[in-house]
């Protein structure tokens, strides 16, 4: 990514919704993130995370920004 197009999207303050009724863990969202920012493989700027794994009727998917890279 150039740094006029950087310096474009800050401008826009680009936020990220997740509706976790809809989420199916896929990681569709992190790999898009992952794609736009040309991160290297090991680096991740997105992770989807399952709360109450193996809970029936409680489990919840979401998709989450990482802070420390």
């Amino acid at each position: 990514m150039s740094k006029e197009n950087f310096i474009n999207l800050e401008k826009d303050r680009l936020k990220f919704f997740c509706d976790n009724e809809r989420c199916i863990d896929c990681n569709g969202c992190a790999v898009a993130c992952d794609e736009a920012h040309e991160l290297p493989i090991n680096i991740r700027r997105r992770r989807v995370i399952t709360l109450n794994e193996g809970v029936q009727g409680k489990e919840v998917s979401t998709s989450i920004f990482l802070y420390a890279l």
